[in-house]
């Protein structure tokens, strides 16, 4: 399929709950150039949302455009739940005559990134030579705990979505294991993401303060960041545990798909801790595997640093899949 004319722009819009950010790319080989930012809410389906967009474009509409969502994104009829967005590709790709269409997940567009990353969009967690020929994986915690997985074929990447995110949990503390008992108990499985993503930091407060028979003081994930900067001990401890447990979920990850190409870690949620999240607390965790201690210790990880990597996995995705 053709990339389209030299003078007609792509389009790429990461699609979250609350905000849209859109971006256009030039052509091949170029970097998404950020064109706006807009409110998911103010738009009833994917259509309205793209006329509006193309309206903001200098010079001819795009006629190519991905998008990725915060949701599953197999097939044509999709659904974007935060939002209450339902729609077919097929159909918005005709309504808007657009030579193309594509619509993927977020972590799996995260995935295409990676291959396009340079040394200025990330920063070295724990310093490894990686294997080329080895999958790697992507992974962060945002409102869930994104998972994707990247295999080398044929000198390109391909790229799978995964739900890595809802392995289960082992404690290795008698802390953790009255945690993961009590997030048993409410929810019927404590997988990674009910501790390791910004609603899972909220259950972890709320069960801490259940255990410890406290009032809880903070709702949200960031009114326990603010508490935690105030030195609130509940919301420290639970933040902490995040930490640990998104170390574990990871290095469990590194040894079921055999991530010898590296690991790159990503969401907002991470920044939003800042401080708080102790890098060295989740390498400690990551690397406390028993008899693959070792292996795990010799595998590059690092912090996606650049601030809209999905857009740029899609217009990777775009290039790669013409």
């Amino acid at each position: 399929m053709s990339t389209g004319r030299p003078d007609q722009p792509w389009l790429v819009a990461d699609i979250g709950g609350t905000n849209v950010r859109v971006a256009v790319v030039k052509g091949p080989q170029q970097r998404p150039q950020t064109l706006c930012q807009l409110a998911t809410a103010d738009y009833g389906n994917l259509a309205e949302m793209l006329s509006d967009a193309f309206t903001r474009v200098d010079g001819p509409p795009p006629r190519q455009v991905a998008c990725a969502l915060a949701s599953p994104a197999a097939g044509d009829d999709v659904r974007l739940t935060n939002a209450g967005w339902h729609f077919s590709v097929l159909k918005t790709q005709a309504q808007l005559g657009l030579e193309r269409l594509e619509v993927i997940n977020d972590w799996v567009a995260q995935g295409w990134a990676v291959p396009t990353l340079n040394d200025n969009d990330l920063r070295t967690i724990q310093p490894g030579t990686p294997d080329p020929d080895a999958p790697r994986i992507a992974l962060g915690p945002g409102t869930g705990l994104g998972t994707t997985l990247m295999t080398p074929h044929n000198g390109q990447w391909q790229v799978f979505a995964a739900e890595g995110g809802h392995i289960s949990v082992a404690p290795t503390n008698a802390r953790e294991a009255e945690l993961i008992l009590e997030l048993h108990r409410r929810f019927g499985h404590c997988s990674a993401e009910r501790i390791a993503s910004g609603t899972g930091l909220e259950s972890v407060y709320s069960a801490l303060c259940h255990m410890d028979q406290c009032t809880a003081q903070a709702q949200d994930a960031e009114a326990i960041g603010q508490a935690a900067t105030a030195g609130d001990a509940i919301a420290l401890e639970a933040i902490d545990l995040l930490t640990r447990i998104l170390g574990s979920a990871t290095g469990d990850l590194m040894l079921a798909t055999g991530a010898r190409g590296g690991v790159y870690i990503g969401g907002g949620l991470i920044p939003a801790l800042g401080k708080h999240f102790d890098w060295q607390a989740f390498r400690t965790r990551l690397q406390q595997k028993g008899r693959f201690d070792e292996y795990l210790r010799q595998i590059p990880v690092w912090l996606i640093t650049h601030e809209a990597p999905a857009l740029l996995g899609l217009a990777h995705y775009l290039e790669e899949t013409a």
